[in-house]
């Protein structure tokens, strides 16, 4: 018997992932990230297909299938979406980022360097980086995604931080 699905974990990853494209429909974002997943992983999912035409005419096509794909294998991606660290130079963190002292106004941690490199690199975390911060409300903590797509919680004790609040852009 398989493990019951984390329905909630599962929608409240899918929610901060749409919240990074605001102006996609569901379906559309859905689609979208199908066929990011497939594209990422070999295809998987894809059946390709003659379709034919009322007139008789054929053509190759193609859709995805999900049916049979892993709930983790898709929480995991979804997790991937949201890592969104980049590195950062002073210009671009002065100009869109403002330092905090308390996490709860935290949206981003910048990973400094560390005495211990090799377990940063086993998590695989980017010192010099900016890494979005999350809250998992049933968790009541805070976390990173690093660059695998693994959620970290707490990763502020592993290594030094330095939390900042991005400014709000001008549209």
């Amino acid at each position: 018997m398989r493990a019951k699905p984390d329905i909630k974990r599962t929608m409240y990853l899918l929610e901060r992932v749409w919240e990074k494209f605001p102006d996609m429909r569901f379906h559309q974002l859905v689609s979208n990230l199908q066929h990011m997943y497939s594209a990422q992983n070999d295809e998987y999912g894809r059946r390709r297909v003659i379709q034919r035409e009322d007139s008789g005419y054929e053509f190759k096509s193609s859709y995805l299938d999900f049916f049979y794909l892993n709930d983790k294998d898709w929480e995991r991606f979804l997790l991937s979406m949201l890592t969104d660290s980049v590195p950062v130079d002073s210009e671009k963190l002065k100009r869109d980022f403002t330092p905090v002292l308390v996490r709860s106004e935290c949206t981003h941690y910048l990973f400094k360097d560390s005495n211990d490199e090799e377990r940063m690199n086993n998590l695989y975390i980017k010192y010099h980086h900016l890494y979005p911060v999350y809250y998992d409300e049933e968790e009541e903590e805070y976390y990173v995604v690093n660059e695998r797509g693994e959620q970290y919680l707490s990763i502020e004790l592993l290594a030094k931080v330095e939390m900042y609040k991005k400014k709000p852009t001008s549209e």
